[in-house]
């Protein structure tokens, strides 16, 4: 065979070759071993409630124990940034040290604020707790977290903070090391987490959510006169001048039935009238009654999303459906046309078996 017929015979093997090789181009049997983000696993725990962690044992009173007898440090959650999906997480806190038995609202005038800091759904115990007048910015990387903490000012309480200090912490075990040392008056906070809380006039599991979702579709600052759907109708409520009472009204029929006020002995003699005014009183006792009253004109109100749950301050109404459900998550109202019903029951169910139940007494 001459040389010429053996270049054509190479070039045609090299030519088939290549377009075999070209036809399997972008082709791969082998299983692909990289995940996009959108394939990636939905964290199991993502719609957890920070007050379904140990946390919510001291939630329910926002009461967590101190060091020193009798001491207790009275809270409520001013930043909820629990994010169970997280290495790390935290959430900003605003209290007083108070004398369990003695409280005094003016001593909130000079409230001080903490963070509670959080490895997955764990909260973390073992931390030196700083407080400060105020909290600034808290930034996350892997395995550490830096908080700024306001200085308490050399003519505090009368000039309230001075300068800001980053103090950091990393993850070890369970443990958050603190790494740096405050310069600045930055003072420790003897949270202990070994007892149980103590008691509290407060006792109530309420939803937080995390940072991914919150059990409520809108949120409406407390103190306020409500417009509430109903049916086809609108109840008038005022969740403004009384501490832990809700009254509503219908302006435009009595339909609710008769309950009286407990222990009430003329409640035998109204007979079974149709009213319009709602009492709710959340306490200890919970009270519920209804009565009649010459109906308001006043057509203000904050206006309550309809076929929604709305947080207004500590309380959560729920208007899916044709009634309206009242609740601080333990005692529940529910109103609608010739109905007027209470119960010892949340309108969000809680899951509490995290709770620690292995706490030394209170006292």
């Amino acid at each position: 065979m001459d040389i010429a017929k053996l270049r054509t015979i190479a070039l045609l093997m090299l030519t088939a070759f290549l377009v075999v090789s070209c036809s399997s181009a972008g082709k791969n049997d082998d299983p692909d071993t990289t995940t996009s983000a959108s394939a990636a696993p939905q964290c199991p725990k993502q719609k957890l409630d920070l007050a379904e962690t140990a946390f919510g044992l001291w939630l329910q009173g926002r009461k967590i124990p101190q060091q020193e007898a009798g001491l207790a440090w009275d809270f409520e959650v001013l930043d909820n940034h629990f994010d169970p999906c997280a290495k790390l997480s935290w959430v900003t806190l605003r209290g007083v040290s108070q004398t369990v038995g003695e409280e005094q609202q003016s001593a909130w005038d000079d409230a001080t604020q903490t963070v509670v800091f959080f490895h997955y759904d764990k909260l973390i115990t073992d931390v030196h707790q700083l407080v400060a007048p105020q909290i600034g910015k808290i930034k996350v990387e892997p395995d550490t977290i830096t908080v700024e903490f306001a200085e308490f000012s050399p003519n505090y309480p009368r000039e309230w903070h001075g300068d800001w200090e980053a103090i950091t912490y990393k993850l070890k075990g369970d443990k958050l090391e603190q790494k740096t040392d405050p310069i600045l008056d930055i003072r420790a906070l003897d949270l202990d987490f070994g007892k149980n809380p103590p008691p509290s006039s407060h006792s109530v599991i309420s939803p937080y959510g995390n940072v991914h979702q919150k059990p409520w579709d809108y949120e409406v600052k407390s103190g306020v006169l409500a417009r509430v759907p109903m049916d086809d109708i609108q109840i008038l409520c005022d969740i403004a001048h009384k501490p832990n009472e809700i009254h509503c009204q219908n302006q435009q029929e009595s339909t609710w039935p008769l309950i009286a006020p407990p222990n009430d002995d003329a409640g035998a003699d109204r007979g079974n009238g149709d009213t319009n005014h709602a009492h709710i009183i959340f306490g200890t006792p919970n009270q519920f009654y209804t009565s009649f009253s010459f109906p308001s004109n006043t057509t203000a109100g904050e206006l309550i999303a309809d076929e929604a749950v709305t947080k207004v301050g500590q309380y959560l109404i729920d208007t899916r459906g044709d009634n309206v459900k009242i609740s601080n998550n333990a005692f529940t109202v529910t109103l609608a046309s010739g109905v007027a019903v209470a119960e010892q029951k949340p309108l969000v169910k809680l899951d509490t078996s995290r709770f620690p139940n292995n706490l030394a007494p209170w006292e």
